[in-house]
């Protein structure tokens, strides 16, 4: 049955169905009965799952063939999930976890210019330097208030 695929989708994915509902538009407690087996999705639901997740329509409606498909994939993602399949379940727990740190991050992240290695190299020293400034400065205020609380505590005693 398509809910039970749709279970082990969801497991792959390791995300919640309320998750995945959000993803497709669709009202979580109306997935939630396709879930259970109570609602057929429609042919529209399919189509967006198919299109949102990159799923193989023949696995998701029959259950044969590839979980995920591959049209229209580059060759490097391709090559990707083929390497996936000789992970272990932890190291493919770990990728996913990578790959969502990577997603959840991409809207938030400025996108950077490119830099030669040696503006990257300047960069870095600059930034080293403001702190070792920052650094010394720093010292020596806390080095000057010590001197100057020794000094009240010796002219009051």
């Amino acid at each position: 049955m398509i809910c039970d695929r749709l279970k082990i989708l969801l497991k792959t994915l390791n995300i919640s169905q309320r998750q995945f509902a959000i993803k497709i538009n669709l009202d979580a407690g109306y997935f939630s009965r396709i879930m259970q087996g109570k609602v057929i999705p429609p042919d529209r639901i399919l189509l967006l799952i198919e299109n949102v997740f990159n799923v193989n329509k023949n696995w998701l409606e029959n259950g044969e063939g590839e979980m995920f498909s591959t049209q229209g994939l580059s060759l490097a993602k391709k090559q990707v999930l083929e390497s996936i399949e000789a992970l272990t379940d932890e190291q493919v727990n770990a990728v996913s976890s990578f790959i969502k740190y990577l997603t959840d991050n991409k809207e938030t992240e400025k996108p950077t210019p490119q830099m030669t290695v040696e503006e990257a190299e300047a960069e870095y020293i600059k930034s080293r330097s403001k702190f070792a400034q920052n650094t010394a400065s720093n010292a020596l205020n806390t080095f000057n208030d010590t001197l100057e609380d020794k000094k009240k505590t010796q002219k009051a005693g």
